[in-house]
């Protein structure tokens, strides 16, 4: 074993995305349509296909580095405000014909009146996590009345990528062979860790080095930068331990040396131009929304691995 440590994307790697894109979805047309309500499950699985065009916009922003499915909601909603359509073919020529990576084009939304964090994505995040945790735990962990009631949560559909027990075996095997492992995920920890607790594979994993999206809500008002991937925060703070002072880790007084010795694996853009910003060996695992597609695309980025 020649890392002392791995760190794991969630997202596409050990849990699958299907619940989060499907929230995304209904997330875009709640902003369209205020008030829209459904528990008809032909009418999600439509409205999915027509806001995400078969899933070929979720391909499209994963690849310019677009993680969050927070900021996939985002920008299909404020680019089908700027064309002044709802016919997202549209929407998906749109954002490829801007051809700009995920940091340039939150920057191009913001001088559009968009900005990331503003008004319009805290909406966004908003009617995101009441689809995601429905009624019950959406009251409990913002401590507001949800406005439209009778929301179940999709976040109970969530799965794992494989069988639990296939899972754990993988990573038990790379713990009996010396290496520490950990998460760097864009979830918030309520959401991960109760999944990785129900699927057994939780105490695998070191718990200084799980690394979730409350740690980049803590630190970024120390700086004007978006700590989100692909800025290479959240894995660092996997690798340095979450106890690791962040005005050390934004400032750069770490030890970099570190960084050679940790392998990161993730399927998308954003974890590969993360871990490769602070110079981590990287992994890629074609278990995505692109699947084997993504092979030509980690190959152009010089990913160490990939794997089906």
């Amino acid at each position: 074993m020649k890392f002392s440590k791995i760190i794991f994307d969630m997202d596409g790697v050990i849990t699958t995305e299907q619940a989060y894109w499907t929230t995304a979805a209904l997330t875009v047309r709640s902003m369209l349509e205020p008030g829209f309500n459904t528990d008809d499950s032909k009418v999600i699985c439509e409205t999915r296909s027509k806001i995400f065009q078969n899933d070929r916009t979720i391909t499209l922003c994963k690849e310019i580095g677009i993680n969050s499915n927070w900021d996939l909601g985002f920008v299909v909603y404020v680019c089908s405000k700027l064309c002044n359509t709802t016919d997202f073919k549209s929407v998906y020529d749109y954002i490829k014909g801007l051809n700009l990576t995920a940091l340039d084009l939150y920057k191009y939304l913001e001088e559009k009146g968009y900005p990331r964090y503003g008004s319009v994505w805290l909406e966004m995040q908003d009617y995101f996590q009441h689809w995601y945790l429905g009624d019950e735990v959406y009251e409990k962990t913002t401590g507001r009345r949800a406005k439209i009631v009778g929301r179940k949560g999709f976040m109970h559909n969530e799965m794992p990528m494989f069988e639990p027990d296939k899972l754990k075996q993988l990573f038990e095997k790379l713990l009996s062979s010396g290496a520490v492992l950990g998460i760097a995920t864009g979830r918030l920890s309520y959401e991960v860790v109760p999944a990785m607790k129900r699927w057994g594979i939780y105490d695998c994993f070191d718990k200084n080095s799980i690394s979730t999206y409350d740690y980049v809500e803590s630190a970024q008002p120390l700086t004007d930068i978006t700590l989100a991937k692909p800025h290479p925060y959240c894995f660092l703070k996997a690798l340095l331990g979450t106890d690791f002072p962040d005005e050390k880790i934004l400032s750069g007084d770490y030890d970099k040396t570190l960084c050679a010795n940790v392998l990161a694996v993730g399927d998308a853009g954003a974890d590969i131009l993360s871990a490769q910003a602070c110079d981590m060996k990287f992994a890629a695992v074609l278990t995505g929304v692109a699947g084997e597609k993504a092979r030509e695309y980690f190959v152009n980025q010089k990913a160490d691995y990939i794997f089906d």
